[in-house]
């Protein structure tokens, strides 16, 4: 089982100038959007190479807030907002298994999500809400 650490317990993620928040997940697979075939054969430009994880990092950060603020709207919308933490962190887990076995995201994303989630809703304890195990 892989651990993931917690992101800080703060709502308040602003995307200036390209930031990242430090809690966002770097997945291996990431390194595979980078496109290298923009370097001439045998010359390694790190900062090229830089640039375009960068850039595709800060879309995959900015795709998964993105989700996050859906997510809690929907919830809010819909009236799932339960009083109970036992039945928040239900709902939380029922999105991070759906969000990791879609393959559309890797595990350490679809917590980053579903942590976001709880932040943004504003309950109480959004580590605890939402395990911090793989399955």
């Amino acid at each position: 089982m892989k651990t993931f650490s917690t992101p800080p317990a703060s709502a308040a993620d602003a995307d200036i100038d390209g930031y990242v928040p430090d809690d966002f997940p770097v997945h291996d697979e990431l390194l595979d959007l980078i496109d290298d075939d923009e370097l001439p054969e045998g010359v390694l430009d790190y900062s090229v190479l830089d640039k375009q994880f960068h850039s595709a990092y800060l879309d995959r950060y900015r795709t998964c807030r993105d989700l996050a603020v859906r997510l809690s709207e929907q919830i809010r919308q819909s009236g799932q907002a339960p009083a109970t933490s036992l039945l928040r962190s239900h709902i939380l887990e029922r999105y991070r298994i759906s969000l990791a076995s879609s393959g559309w995201t890797a595990p350490e994303e679809a917590y980053w999500v579903t942590h976001r989630v709880a932040l943004l809703l504003g309950w109480d304890n959004p580590a605890m809400l939402v395990r911090k195990l793989a399955h």
